[in-house]
């Protein structure tokens, strides 16, 4: 029967991107639209314990590290509006 702690980390990647526009019929040539994206890593360390050759517990800490990015482009336009970009 072998009985050892480990060490180990695990990371995750993931990426979103979105895009609305949204029309008003109550106002001629409205419209409003948001575009953007997201990208984000965490990386997360645990602990594992083999209890047989076969079979481990494992426990997961908190994030370690987590590292984000968000862009956003939102433009509004419309007869009671001014055009605007940002």
């Amino acid at each position: 029967m072998v009985k050892a702690f480990f060490v180990f980390a695990d990371a995750s990647l993931g990426g979103q991107s979105n895009y609305r526009k949204d029309l008003n019929n109550g106002i001629p040539d409205y419209f409003h639209t948001v575009k953007g994206y997201s990208i984000s890593a965490m990386i997360y360390p645990g602990v594992s314990y083999q209890v047989t050759k076969c079979l481990f517990l494992e426990m997961a800490l908190n994030n370690l590290v987590t590292l984000g990015y968000t862009r956003t482009n939102t433009e509004q336009q419309g007869t009671m509006y001014q055009t605007t970009k940002g």
